[in-house]
């Protein structure tokens, strides 16, 4: 394996993904993003508030999904995979997760906030029970 891809490192930054989005979650659990019923001002006011953490939670998840695929190219091809077996199933359980953030966090991928309540309003009128 080259010297200049650590797999350790790879492992750690991702795990080190995981908890930032853990925690960036917890911001967004008791948040209320939704056009119906809010006020403009109300509505503005949770968009300013959660375009930052939303930005972030986008981003490094996608950084996961790339150190996911990086790192399971490497393990893949290394001849000690066998090695990393625990390493390959945690990083399978993340997968899924940081694609359901990304996903979710789509609305917050730039921190324009017209193009964020725009992103609300769509989703809301796809989802009828908000």
């Amino acid at each position: 394996m080259p010297d200049y891809i650590k797999i350790e490192n790879c492992i750690r930054r991702i795990m080190e993904i995981s908890d930032e989005l853990e925690a960036i979650g917890k911001i967004f659990e008791n948040s209320h993003t939704f056009v119906n019923g809010a006020t403009l001002e109300t509505l503005s006011n949770s968009i300013n508030e959660l375009k930052i953490p939303g930005f972030c939670a986008f981003h490094l998840a996608q950084e996961g999904i790339s150190l996911l695929n990086l790192t399971g190219v490497i393990i893949a091809t290394n001849r000690a995979s066998e090695k990393y077996n625990d390493e390959m199933k945690l990083l399978g359980v993340l997968e899924p997760l940081f694609l359901k953030t990304i996903g979710d966090m789509e609305i917050y991928k730039n921190l324009k906030t017209e193009e964020i309540f725009e992103g609300i309003i769509k989703r809301d009128k796809k989802s009828p029970n908000r």
